[in-house]
């Protein structure tokens, strides 16, 4: 919140905080999933669903924000995993056409 910002009476400011992010091939015909990067385990708005559930992948990081460890998870993990697979679909796909 801006300082010139007031706060309602009897109102307490969520300590939530994310990071959203977006990954796709410039042709956006092969978009990943969002990551988003919380401060909270399990914060309270996922309240009462399993995050393996999420539409999205979920990293937890004391202060929500994308650090090199999450990166390197989200890179070895989900990046270089999705794009192999998509590359090989691809790489099908292109056999077939020119046969």
């Amino acid at each position: 919140a801006f300082e010139s910002e007031c706060q309602a009476p009897g109102h307490k400011s969520s300590k939530e905080r994310y990071t959203i992010t977006s990954c796709s091939n410039i042709t956006g015909d092969h978009k990943l999933k969002f990551a988003v990067i919380g401060n909270k385990k399990k914060p309270g708005s996922f309240k009462g669903t399993r995050t393996e559930n999420l539409p999205f992948d979920y990293f937890k990081q004391e202060k929500g924000w994308i650090d090199q460890i999450i990166f390197k998870q989200w890179f070895d993990k989900i990046f270089v995993v999705e794009v192999r697979k998509h590359l090989k679909t691809k790489q099908n796909y292109l056999k077939r056409l020119f046969r």
